[in-house]
């Protein structure tokens, strides 16, 4: 780090002097905060230094990186934590929706590492977190270190803290199996959409492999929008979601109107471009219902 100083000549007997940065303990502020740039962007301090060498920038020895990391991490955990308490102090005696994902540092059964977030759904504030090692599980299995991670997060968020009404999680038989114990039996549990609409694509792609059933491929993606849809209008009704959501069996047979409802677009006289209506009788519409 190139630090400039500028002596002038003294005036009215005034040592005046200008330091192009700061110096903390007679360490440059410059240089302490380009190794908290690198701690915080979650890089190494090799790569960095070695570029930094390449222009003969100077920001600091790695000793002294790595020790003032350990300063660094008080700090950063002091304001986290005082962070995550203003959060909890705001929902406090409010009913919350909260969503939960567990996320792996690798794929497949071999993870040594996993996150598991909860998201309050109307804010999409983070109101916790829990970050969990393989060791810390039996025989070290990815799917029993999310077990961990996601019951050890809801007992937190349960303990007087909110009060959790519904989780929203992916298909995860493990999300499910623990909110079928007695411990958490009490909370509502719904998928999420998007997990949701991925499984349902991929349920269909299945179904369309076989010949008989090849007239749904050009369907999948409409049948898809037409769930984001319905689940967008039903604004939390079930009911009228279910409603929309069967209309769809009667407009892929060109029936727009029926007996407790209509298609709400205007007059169709042919299927788009690549689609065929399909006939009622047809093993890909009996595959499809």
């Amino acid at each position: 780090m190139i630090v400039i100083f500028i002596f002038p000549a003294l005036q009215n007997g005034h040592d005046n002097h200008w330091v192009s940065t700061e110096f903390y303990a007679s360490k440059s502020v410059a240089a302490i905060l380009v190794q908290l740039m690198i701690l915080l962007s979650g890089l190494t301090w090799e790569p960095i230094h070695t570029s930094c060498s390449f222009i003969r920038l100077a920001i600091g020895s790695k000793s002294q990186f790595y020790n003032n990391q350990m300063v660094f991490k008080q700090a950063i955990q002091t304001f986290f934590n005082r962070h995550m308490e203003c959060i909890a102090e705001s929902f406090r005696g409010k009913d919350v929706v909260v969503a939960v994902d567990v996320r792996y540092d690798s794929p497949g059964y071999c993870a040594n590492k996993a996150t598991a977030v909860f998201m309050e759904i109307e804010s999409r504030k983070i109101i916790h977190m829990e970050i969990g090692d393989s060791r810390d599980v039996e025989r070290r299995k990815s799917p029993r270190m999310g077990r961990y991670l996601v019951t050890k997060g809801l007992r937190y968020i349960t303990s007087d803290r909110f009060n959790l009404v519904e989780l929203v999680s992916d298909a995860s038989s493990t999300i499910i199996n623990i909110l079928g114990t007695i411990e958490f039996k009490h909370i509502h549990h719904n998928l999420d959409i998007w997990h949701k609409a991925k499984s349902l694509a991929k349920r269909l792609a299945e179904i369309a492999k076989k010949a008989s059933n090849r007239d749904i491929i050009p369907w999948i993606r409409p049948i898809i929008n037409h769930l984001w849809y319905c689940c967008s209008k039903a604004q939390g009704d079930a009911n009228r979601l279910v409603r929309k959501w069967f209309g769809l069996l009667h407009h892929i047979a060109n029936r727009h109107d029926w007996l407790i409802g209509r298609c709400r677009h205007g007059t169709v006289t042919q299927a788009s471009e690549g689609k065929k209506w399909l006939d009622v009788s047809s093993p890909a519409y009996k595959n499809l219902r």
